[in-house]
């Protein structure tokens, strides 16, 4: 036995001489990475001399790493998305061939076992192509040894058993108990349970029980540099908390059920549209997104059910591979907040509102398939079951019943070529803006301001990292002399900061980003204040406040918004560049010359301008919208004369290509006023673009149309 593991003995008798030839034996690490919805992303083993051995997690959190060569201990490390929130979390494993699981509970224990912050902080250490960052994490993982280990975990073991018990999970060990990413077994625990883990600067995690948003399950203090010295403060829940949190559980299982019944609506292979009657089984009558009288383009009932049994080219939202996905319990009960009717709010968020009442309405994080925002707060109403050929038990979205606040993390890369050579540039930001029509639309017609208050700062120079005071922005409708140039419905961040904003109309930068240096950024200098976000304060789930307003001030509605992703790291994005963004990107035709070809004297350029595209699979990322703009030519040498040509298109689910056509547009015209011709060349300022999404993040690259 022995011998054929090893080689591949020569057989036979005699005198004769024998060979034998060495056979590799593989080594495998195997386990689901999940935070109660699975984790589909890049999983990275780092064994105990440094060597690093890549892997990748699938759609249900499985995955499965060769380390062949590798010298245990591993610490494994994942970045991915988690239903649409990206998430970097660590485990360990002291041999190969084991099973070991990546959740947030692991990443508790392996952080208290090394005495080092978890989460995103550990993970970008071993996953990072700076050496020192590895040296790091390579002492991180030789703290871990078996005494530690086994300390920190039987302490966060024994602080949840009773959680487990009312689950009906019984005995487990974090990191080797095997489970389906599916509500069940270990997966129901970690969807009761919200993880929040320690840092540098708040060097304490704890663990929070999701059915009461206010009830720490335990706290760990964590000793950094001191590895399992981080003991951990359990808490006994009460009996009518443990069937509070089964009783949670059964209801996320249920929700589950019943998104995934509506999702079957939408196969892969969708050739026609679910009937009225199939789909108004899961939306609950009462549903709304927009104001507190949905207006003409607003979602109530009856139009979020036609928008669903429609396709794309007609206006809806029925494509192949549709679908709602839910990924645990909100924070807490995000119900809009009315308004005061004076210039001063004094709305409290609800924050101690559990978000399932135990009966019948339910506030869940929801990602859905084709909605780049990431992971959203969404209501739940649970009345009469679905009926005959249902497993559903009666829950049915219900919307959010309030006007969209668009906050999502973008990073842009901008290609340029100064002199003929290639130049790339990022920048990260967060986009702030509401569009005035759907104010208006949506049955509050007066909005002119809208002020966000959060983890917003401002710039100083001054300062170690960059952060100054905190701030309130304020978002104004633009004035009339700019609204026909930039988003004309857009409440704009620019257009009440003035010039105290780096990145745009509509989007603020991290004052981190401002102070590691401009260039590096492709923005200008800045003096004075400038809002910017604080990353050190901007976490997944952080909340804002954001307060509308009409002209004179007065409070018309306040709303709780909780941040679905913060941007990427800089040195996570430059490291993982072509995993993130659109490669291979093809323009037909190939240039602005080309174009004025085609068109001819034609004012329609709809079908006329096509770009392609390829992406990675490593992180999921899938191409979201593409757009485009374009200058006439003017008389003179090196003279571009006004934009005449703006527009922008979502992709409708193709990963290839998009073919601009007007009708099809989310913003902007393929048509133009009269025959024109586009500038070409190096200084026509055309541009183009096309944005993935992908963990969570708008990723978008621009270059040059010339």
């Amino acid at each position: 036995m022995l011998c054929a593991v090893l080689v591949a003995c020569g057989g036979g008798g005699g005198t004769g001489t024998s060979t034998s030839t060495p056979v590799v034996v593989t080594s495998t690490l195997t386990g689901t990475a999940a935070t109660g919805t699975p984790i589909t992303g890049k999983v990275v083993a780092i064994d105990k001399n440094g060597r690093t051995f890549p892997g990748q997690s699938d759609a249900m959190g499985s995955f499965t790493v060769d380390v062949t060569g590798g010298t245990a201990p591993f610490m494994l490390s994942i970045v991915g998305s988690s239903g649409g929130q990206m998430v970097s979390l660590n485990s360990i494993a002291t041999a190969a061939g084991q099973t070991v699981n990546i959740t947030p509970l692991t990443d508790l224990i392996v952080s208290a076992a090394s005495g080092q912050p978890g989460g995103a902080s550990l993970a970008n250490l071993c996953t990072s192509s700076v050496p020192a960052d590895l040296a790091a994490c390579q002492s991180a993982l030789n703290s871990v040894n078996s005494t530690n280990l086994s300390a920190a975990k039987s302490q966060i073991a024994s602080a949840l058993s009773g959680l487990a018990g009312s689950l009906g999970l019984g005995a487990f060990d974090p990191f080797s108990t095997a489970f389906p990413a599916n509500g069940t077994g270990l997966d129901a625990l970690l969807d009761a349970i919200a993880v929040t883990p320690a840092t540098a600067s708040a060097p304490v995690a704890t663990i929070k029980l999701v059915s009461a948003p206010n009830q720490n399950l335990a706290s760990l203090s964590l000793d950094i540099g001191n590895p399992g010295g981080a003991p951990v403060a359990p808490v006994s829940l009460t009996a009518p908390q443990l069937t509070a949190a089964a009783a949670a559980a059964n209801a996320l299982k249920e929700i589950r059920t019943c998104m995934n019944e509506l999702n079957a609506l939408y196969p892969s292979t969708l050739s026609t549209p679910p009937s009225s009657a199939a789909l108004s089984k899961y939306v609950d009558p009462t549903f709304r997104i927009g104001g507190p009288n949905a207006g003409s383009t607003g979602l109530d009932y009856d139009r979020i059910v036609t928008k669903l049994t429609t396709v794309p080219s007609a206006g809806g939202f029925a494509q192949a591979g549709l679908a709602f996905v839910p990924r645990g319990f909100s924070a807490f009960d995000f119900s809009p907040i009315a308004g005061t009717g004076s210039t001063t709010d004094t709305s409290v968020l609800p924050v101690s509102t559990p978000a399932f009442n135990g009966v019948d309405t339910a506030w869940v994080q929801m990602a859905i398939s084709v909605d780049s925002s990431g992971v959203n707060n969404w209501k739940f109403i649970k009345g009469a079951a679905q009926g005959a050929g249902s497993t559903c038990a009666g829950w049915r979205v219900a919307g959010f019943g309030r006007i969209s606040m668009h906050m999502q993390a973008r990073v842009s890369k901008h290609i340029t070529y100064p002199n003929g050579a290639t130049s790339v540039t990022y920048d990260r930001s967060l986009p702030l803006h509401i569009n005035t029509s759907d104010a208006v639309a949506e049955g509050i017609a007066s909005v002119d301001v809208v002020s966000l208050a959060g983890a917003l700062r401002t710039y100083d120079s001054t300062t170690p990292d960059g952060v100054g005071a905190s701030a309130i922005v304020q978002l104004v409708t633009p004035p009339e002399a700019v609204a026909p140039a930039v988003r004309p419905t857009a409440l704009g961040i620019l257009y009440a900061q003035g010039s105290k904003t780096v990145n745009g109309p509509e989007a603020i930068s991290s004052c981190q980003d401002l102070k590691a240096g401009y260039s590096l950024f492709g923005v200008p200098a800045v003096s004075g204040t400038t809002v910017c976000y604080d990353e050190a304060a901007l976490v997944p789930g952080s909340l804002f406040k954001y307060v509308l307003k009409d002209a004179a001030g007065v409070v018309l509605y306040s709303y709780a918004f909780q941040v679905p992703t913060i941007p990427l790291s800089l040195a996570f994005v430059t490291a993982n560049d072509a995993q993130l963004f659109p490669q291979n990107i093809s323009t037909t035709p190939v240039n602005a010359a080309g174009l004025n070809a085609v068109k001819g004297d034609q004012t329609d350029l709809s079908d006329k301008l096509s770009f392609g595209f390829a992406n990675s699979t490593v992180y999921g990322a899938r191409a979201e919208h593409c757009g485009v703009g374009l200058h006439q030519a003017a008389s003179g040498v090196q003279t571009t004369g006004p934009q005449i040509l703006v527009a922008e298109q979502p992709t409708r689910g193709s990963q290839t290509s998009c073919t601009f056509v007007d009708s099809q547009l989310n913003s902007g015209s393929m048509l133009l006023t009269a025959p024109a011709t586009f500038a070409t060349g190096a200084f026509s300022s055309n541009y183009m673009y096309i944005a993935n999404t992908v963990l969570g993040n708008m990723a978008e690259v621009s270059l040059p149309f010339n």
